[in-house]
């Protein structure tokens, strides 16, 4: 099955948990962890992250992703914690673009307490191509 094209689809997500490579390298990250990096579409892994996605090649919806987020950081929970004080930050980068008319996401309590115990941060890119209102008056 070939990858989902996410820009024909009404509604698309991409979730992910990254950690910069600097202050601790791949290898590093990878064996505190405990888990491999994911790779890219080339089979190489990010030259400047430690990267797990979620989106997968069925194109999960955003909410089964936050899901699949808050299992990983429990599984890999003391690792995580680890590379949190070592490491210059964790990050989530939610890569998101509404269906017509929705205009938030909630984030489940307990997600963001495993988030704020591992040293983590929210990062929303939030792609939209229509306005139904004066886009030009938000700041």
């Amino acid at each position: 099955m070939g990858e989902i094209d996410y820009r024909t689809q009404g509604s698309w997500a991409k979730v992910s948990l990254r950690v910069p490579l600097g202050a601790l390298s791949l290898e590093q990250v990878e064996r505190i962890v405990g888990r491999p990096t994911d790779l890219d579409g080339r089979g190489r892994p990010s030259d400047h992250w430690w990267i797990v996605d979620f989106y997968g090649k069925e194109g999960e919806s955003l909410e089964r992703q936050l899901d699949l987020l808050a299992e990983m950081i429990c599984t890999y929970r003391e690792g995580l914690i680890e590379v949190g004080r070592q490491a210059d930050g964790i990050n989530v980068f939610i890569g998101w673009e509404p269906r017509r008319g929705q205009d938030s996401v909630g984030f489940d309590a307990n997600l963001i307490s495993s988030l704020a115990e591992i040293g983590g941060r929210i990062i929303l890119d939030i792609m939209t191509d229509d306005c139904d209102h004066d886009c030009e008056s938000i700041s």
